[in-house]
């Protein structure tokens, strides 16, 4: 029974650590679909320290050359980042330890108190904007969140699957 409540204390604690949210406005008037190369203005994404940037910058070419939109220096438009990340701690479920009588004597009573299960997370902000001639077309906004001591490889598959879900509809249809 004790590991019971442990692996759902775990599962608890994991599925709501690992998520993705997303949000994209672009421009109605600008045909995607003419849009061939890309450059990234790597000045932009300071704040990350150089394995993030380069998880970045993978998962960004795959996503892009998966949808025929490929890495140029003479390019149709320039990808912008903004990276945000900090840390916060998040209040969990909580675990419920109870008293109670009352079986025979038809009246109950009862004593019960929640243990808050207190978890920290790394939350990581991304903000990538593509101008076309100094314009700005298209703007998607991708929120990672996972534990603060997440492996490398956590770390990877969280910014694969943001990339991919921050770029599943692109090419925006009109």
């Amino acid at each position: 029974m004790n590991k019971f409540v442990t692996f759902c204390i775990a599962i608890l604690f994991f599925a709501g650590c690992n998520s993705q949210k997303v949000s994209v406005d672009y421009d109605r008037n600008v045909n995607f679909s003419q849009i061939k190369t890309y450059k990234i203005n790597t000045t932009m994404a300071t704040g990350l320290n150089d394995l993030d940037q380069a998880r970045l910058f993978d998962a960004l070419e795959k996503n892009f050359k998966y949808r025929g939109v490929l890495k140029a220096e003479q390019s149709d438009v320039e990808i912008s980042i903004r990276p945000r990340e900090y840390v916060s701690t998040n209040r969990g479920p909580s675990v419920g330890v109870g008293v109670g009588t009352g079986i025979l004597s038809r009246v109950g009573g009862g004593i019960s108190m929640g243990i808050p299960l207190n978890t920290k997370s790394l939350n990581q902000e991304y903000t990538v904007s593509m101008y076309q001639k100094n314009t700005m077309i298209w703007e998607g906004i991708l929120n990672l969140k996972m534990p603060v001591n997440a492996s490398a490889e956590v770390k990877q598959q969280n910014m694969d699957k943001g990339i991919a879900k921050l770029l599943a509809n692109y090419p925006p249809k009109k």
